[in-house]
């Protein structure tokens, strides 16, 4: 530490006498003495921003950005991991595509059955494609009691997998006391690329619901 303060008092020294020096010139000659010696200074100067200075600060510009997209990263990390564990518990709320054919059908028709319903129309699956995702769908009218009917979508609506009635309309029977005629529309939404991977990863099939193999 003493041999630093020694040096710095020597070269505060050295700078004091020079800058002494040049006064006295100055004031003696005038500033003809300096004009080459400042074409050195300035072309010195110069040589050492281009090889020190700039690639210098090109560096810290370069670290600089790099340190915002780390806080950028960190700070919406939280967010992504949030977004991430939805939707793998969505996904897991999906059924698997492998069994796109028949799932809706049983899953419908097994229900119905289990709450004494009996379908007057049952129409063919529909299908839309949209990015990733298979939009499957069926519709059925029944006639029926309205304790049967809510049993029915609410065991349905209520399963872990995704089901829902897309669309509903509800009329009173006029020829049967306590019954009504209803028509609705019940989707749910595979995911296509569990295809190429086999059943998604948690995904129930039809076989977890004790679905049978060919119904």
């Amino acid at each position: 530490m003493k041999i630093m303060e020694a040096l710095f008092n020597k070269i505060n020294g050295i700078l004091k006498d020079a800058v002494e020096n040049i006064r006295i010139i100055y004031f003696e000659k005038g500033a003809g003495p300096f004009k080459k010696p400042l074409m050195f200074a300035v072309s010195a100067v110069l040589i050492l921003y281009l090889a020190l200075y700039s690639p210098l600060s090109s560096k810290v510009a370069r670290k600089k950005s790099e340190v915002y997209n780390l806080e950028a990263i960190a700070a919406h990390y939280n967010d992504y991991e949030n977004v991430r564990t939805r939707f793998m518990d969505y996904q897991k709320r999906l059924p698997s595509i492998k069994d796109k054919d028949e799932w809706l059908s049983y899953i419908l028709t097994s229900l119905a059955r289990k709450h004494g319903i009996v379908f007057e129309t049952f129409s063919s699956q529909t299908e839309v494609e949209m990015d990733n995702l298979l939009i499957v769908s069926r519709e059925a009218t029944m006639t029926t009691s309205y304790s049967k009917l809510g049993k029915w979508l609410s065991e349905m609506e209520n399963s872990k997998i995704f089901i829902k009635v897309t669309e509903f309309n509800l009329k009173k029977d006029e020829n049967l006391i306590g019954a009504v005629k209803v028509s609705l529309t019940v989707s749910t939404i595979f995911m296509k690329y569990a295809a190429q991977a086999g059943s998604a990863a948690g995904v129930p099939g039809p076989a977890d619901s004790g679905m049978p193999a060919n119904p």
